[in-house]
């Protein structure tokens, strides 16, 4: 009589495996990494602030305001073509402009029209990282395919 434990282990593996590589392209991804001067938005001020932020297919038109250690994060996105998916996160940074945490602000899950998933708005409130020196936005896209 054979065993099935070695296939239970390669399966736990293959799960870990799977659940590491997830959590790299997704969650942690732009840990680590270092922002451009130019894409820097520095947390000021308990006042609301504005401004438009642009990368790549991507536009942001937002807003924040500081309350203590949160932020209230708003903003209307906008991204020239049509998508099949679109997540942004926005990325805070400590004083070098290392990526230092992210978090999700706007997901259109895969072929559902910002329309129809409750249009391009959001509002977040987020607690900021104790050495965050500022934030900015960061996205994924899946170009849209032909449902064809």
């Amino acid at each position: 009589m054979r065993s099935n434990r070695g296939v239970t282990n390669k399966n736990r593996t293959i799960g870990l495996i799977l659940t590491i590589v997830v959590c790299f392209l997704y969650g942690c991804s732009a840990i680590g990494t270092q922002v451009a001067e130019s894409k820097r938005i520095a947390l000021t001020g308990s006042q609301e602030n504005s401004g438009t932020f642009k990368q790549g297919m991507l536009t942001i038109d937002y807003n924040f305001r500081l309350s203590g250690d949160n932020i209230t994060l708003s903003g209307k996105v906008g991204y020239f073509g049509g998508v099949d998916s679109l997540d942004v996160r926005v990325l805070f940074f400590d004083q070098q402009g290392t990526v230092i945490e992210q978090k999700m602000v706007y997901s259109v899950p895969y072929r559902k029209g910002a329309d129809s998933w409750g249009g391009r708005n959001f509002e977040k409130e987020l607690k900021v990282p104790a050495n965050a020196a500022g934030f900015t936005f960061d996205y994924s896209s899946q170009d849209r395919r032909n449902k064809g």
